[in-house]
């Protein structure tokens, strides 16, 4: 995975660390243990962190002035120090977070043009829309290794920490939201009865974005299909430049709102029922979608389907396979 460095410990002095970097870390972050006689035999070097064990094999860097290492996604604060064969170094204490940091964009209040005069037919008729509350959404899509830190698994078909993560249902995604609300201290937004699930409007924890709310976000004060350079090989992963898989988040443009992959990579999950006609007949104010309903609405387009699905109006309502479905998260501001 990683080769030693020429830069050795010929005496086979003990270890000895003196510095970790950055001060304090969430699981899945990149760390540096710096230190002096590191790399002697680091063939036998192991970095513990609170009784984990990360072996040289599977950091990023190893030499005699510092080692490079993703924290596992189950570490926890406490010691750190090193042992290569039958030498233990001294040890820090080090801080890792125990939940997960997301970077949050205000969304202001304002109205858009919803939907489409010339898409699909679920995507009619264009009619304007008020969002009246200014949000909060997240920067990116949420990713395995923020998904792993709440629901301590992982369901994506093609694993990494900075994919989005990826086959999961409107469900898992409200359950996502009610836990991580609790991380953070924050009332949830999801209240859970008799297998029904009601929205708690004036929550302050984190939920799923109304349609209208991710339409309005995703275009970003602009009528464009694709928000930000308009053209779709800047702004987002689609069967035709993504070889049908998943890309690390943030690796497009943002819109102009600095929101990033709002065209396509995964598709994400929105509060509302899917209503055939509910854009005849939804209000101009905070539409929350209809009261019932069979299937709930994903936005967005995906890593494996084409640039219309990808389109800002465009939506969809799976019945199943959820196979390319994640989520993007708000709370009210």
């Amino acid at each position: 995975m990683q080769s030693c460095s020429d830069d050795v410990n010929e005496a086979n002095e003990p270890p000895h660390i003196s510095a970790i970097e950055p001060a304090k870390a969430s699981p899945g972050d990149i760390i540096t243990i710096y230190g002096s006689n590191l790399a002697y035999n680091p063939a036998e070097g192991i970095v513990r962190i609170n009784g984990l064990s990360i072996p040289y094999t599977e950091t990023i860097k190893w030499n005699n002035a510092f080692i490079r290492l993703h924290l596992p996604l189950t570490a926890k604060s406490g010691n750190v120090f090193i042992v290569i064969g039958k030498d233990t170094s001294n040890s820090l204490s080090y801080e890792i977070e125990d939940k997960p940091a997301i970077e949050l964009l205000a969304i202001a209040a304002g109205e858009f043009m919803m939907g489409s005069g010339q898409g699909f037919g679920y995507e009619q008729p264009l009619h304007k829309v008020s969002i009246s509350t200014d949000f909060q959404m997240s920067k990116y899509e949420i990713t395995q290794k923020i998904w792993q830190l709440v629901m301590n698994d992982n369901p994506s078909s093609v694993k990494s920490a900075n994919l989005p993560v990826m086959n999961i249902t409107w469900n898992d995604a409200v359950e996502f939201c009610n836990r991580l609300s609790k991380l953070y201290g924050l009332d949830t937004a999801y209240i859970v009865k008799n297998n029904k699930i009601e929205l708690s409007a004036a929550s302050t924890g984190f939920r799923l974005p109304t349609e209208a709310e991710w339409e309005y976000a995703c275009r970003a004060g602009t009528k464009s299909d694709f928000p930000g350079s308009g053209k779709i090989d800047e702004m987002g992963w689609y069967n035709a430049n993504s070889a049908y898989n998943p890309h690390p988040v943030g690796t497009k443009k943002a819109n102009n709102w600095g929101l990033f992959d709002m065209n396509g990579n995964v598709w994400e999950w929105c509060w509302d029922w899917y209503g055939s006609d509910y854009y005849s007949v939804s209000p101009t104010t905070d539409p929350q979608g209809p009261a019932t309903g069979k299937r709930h609405v994903l936005r967005g387009g995906s890593c494996s389907d084409g640039a219309t699905f990808a389109r800002s109006s465009n939506r969809t309502f799976p019945a199943k396979d959820f196979t390319h479905c994640g989520l993007r998260i708000v709370k009210n501001k």
